[in-house]
């Protein structure tokens, strides 16, 4: 059953590393087309093997906005301590046995004014979206109709 779940999101692993080394690209093209448990091993050993985290003189040459992203992603982020966030929905073993763990080579920060918005801040950002893409007008207004004073949530 693991093995179903990883050949599943093979496919995805392949696009998230499509920019590292072609050879690791192919390799792990060819544990999925091979279907094999020993390739797929060897690819994620030869990722951990290539794959290094910041170091402390990396992060420390970061401009401060980056430098508190890490530090919120690695407040966060705690797959072996699931409880510490209010748990998980499979139970606080869920990444107990699990032998890789792969993590997005990039993340987006905004900074924003405020982090708390009323439902008119949400809606006016809503309607501003919704205003402003490339969908027929017929649906703009069925998105932006609104229902005792508010938008209608269907």
């Amino acid at each position: 059953m693991l093995m179903k779940a990883v050949y599943s999101l093979l496919p995805l692993l392949f696009l998230a590393f499509f920019t590292q080394a072609q050879s690791l690209g192919a390799q792990l093209e060819a544990a999925y087309r091979a279907q094999s448990s020993a390739q797929l091993e060897r690819f994620f050993q030869t990722l951990r093997d290539q794959t290094t985290p910041i170091s402390s003189d990396e992060l420390a040459r970061l401009p401060p906005r980056q430098q508190a992203a890490y530090a919120v992603f690695t407040a966060f982020y705690r797959p072996h301590q699931l409880d510490s966030l209010g748990g998980s929905e499979w139970g606080p073993d869920v990444y107990q046995k699990v032998r890789f763990l792969l993590v997005q080579p990039s993340l987006r920060v905004k900074l924003v004014d405020k982090i708390y918005y009323s439902d008119a801040d949400v809606e006016a950002i809503i309607t501003r979206v919704i205003s402003g893409s490339e969908q027929p007008d017929s649906t703009k207004r069925r998105l932006l109709k609104k229902v005792n004073g508010r938008l209608n949530q269907k």
